[in-house]
């Protein structure tokens, strides 16, 4: 279920990162992994750009960025306890579900809170886009959807 809310999400805005990223890495400008913020101000304004995108617009999309970015650090950050509860089961004589049920929930609700994060965020830069800039937005997603890249 997490690989399709990231593919989804991702997809519509954070895809951009991968585009900024490979554009930087072509055109040797990239400095390493930067903060949720400074990645997100220079995608919100290679983006602005390439929509032609006015101040406003860029804010917009900045934010939009920034809240998603810091939503999936959010939910990276829990991984390392559930890889402690996960190797816990091992260690017990006998399988008890319990844990791995409850550490399955607690993803469930970091999933779903997620979800709303990205699509609150998309719905607002579309609400600020032009019909046009919404086209090129999604021209640019749909030739840049299948990007991949290290991750920091």
């Amino acid at each position: 279920m997490f690989g399709i809310w990231m593919g989804i999400g991702l997809g519509a805005l954070a895809t951009l990162a991968f585009i900024k990223h490979h554009h930087h890495r072509v055109h040797g400008r990239h400095h390493g992994c930067a903060s949720t913020r400074r990645r997100s101000e220079h995608i919100s304004r290679w983006l602005g750009r390439r929509l032609d995108a006015t101040p406003g617009q860029t804010e917009a999309i900045r934010e939009a960025v920034e809240e998603i970015g810091e939503a999936l650090s959010g939910l990276r950050g829990g991984v390392g306890g559930e890889a402690a509860t996960l190797a816990g089961l091992f260690r017990n004589d006998t399988f008890d579900r319990a844990p791995f049920d409850e550490l399955a929930k607690a993803h469930r609700e970091r999933i779903q809170k997620l979800e709303e994060t990205i699509a609150e965020a998309l719905e607002r830069v579309y609400a600020v886009l032009e019909p046009s800039q919404r086209e090129e937005l999604a021209a640019l997603i749909e030739r840049h959807f299948g990007w991949r890249h290290a991750h920091c």
